[in-house]
């Protein structure tokens, strides 16, 4: 089973459409592992943070992974939204296979200026990695 980190696609939420480009990782780390992102955000919008899905050898769908934040930002929100991107034309395999996903935003309150940090664990069993998102709003 492959885990695809779906960092910027079609992304397909609630009406909302937004441009993704597909990342295929290895399987996913042990939780001891840890991957860190940055993410710059205007305040007090929602900024999308990750996209998360995955696909089978034979590019079926897997499950959607669960997510569960971990440590939440200590100025803004944590959004999570279910959705379905399509694999680009681009990618090496699997292109134009949808994919069930789970989106990440992040919301500032309206005045915050500065950094926050948002951890939040992706997957299911012993199949779960760990994200630590460093997050700067700037004004």
């Amino acid at each position: 089973m492959t885990f695809v980190r779906l960092a910027a696609a079609t992304l397909l939420l609630a009406g909302c459409a937004a441009q993704a480009q597909a990342q295929t990782q290895a399987p996913a780390p042990t939780a001891a592992q840890a991957v860190s992102h940055k993410a710059e955000v205007e305040p007090g919008q929602d900024a999308q943070l990750g996209i998360f899905g995955g696909l089978n050898p034979d590019c079926t769908p897997v499950p959607v992974p669960d997510i569960r934040i971990v440590k939440p930002p200590t100025k803004g929100t944590v959004i999570i939204r279910a959705g379905r991107t399509t694999v680009p034309a681009s990618a090496a395999r699997c292109a134009g296979v949808d994919v069930p996903v789970q989106a990440l935003f992040f919301r500032g309150e309206p005045k915050f200026a500065g950094p926050d940090v948002v951890t939040v664990e992706v997957g299911s069993g012993p199949r779960i990695q760990t994200h630590i998102i460093d997050v700067v709003a700037k004004r």
